[in-house]
């Protein structure tokens, strides 16, 4: 990815992709709706989930610091 106010490319990097293809972790979609409903189930407080939301490509403006 080009961030072209600072004039650099950096590394887009997935944590989950990584996990997994290092064989440290394996991919499994439904984690999270198992891991809700048994949460739900033995009457614990979580916050609310929206699926997709917590994954996905984010623009970020650039903001500039006077000092």
């Amino acid at each position: 990815m080009y961030l072209p106010h600072v004039g650099t490319h950096v590394r887009e990097l997935s944590l989950s992709k990584e996990l997994v293809k290092c064989k440290l972790a394996v991919n499994n979609p439904g984690h999270l709706d198992k891991l809700y409903e048994l949460c739900h189930a033995g009457g614990l407080a979580v916050p609310s989930y929206e699926k997709g939301k917590y994954f996905t490509s984010v623009q970020y403006k650039p903001t500039l610091l006077w000092i």
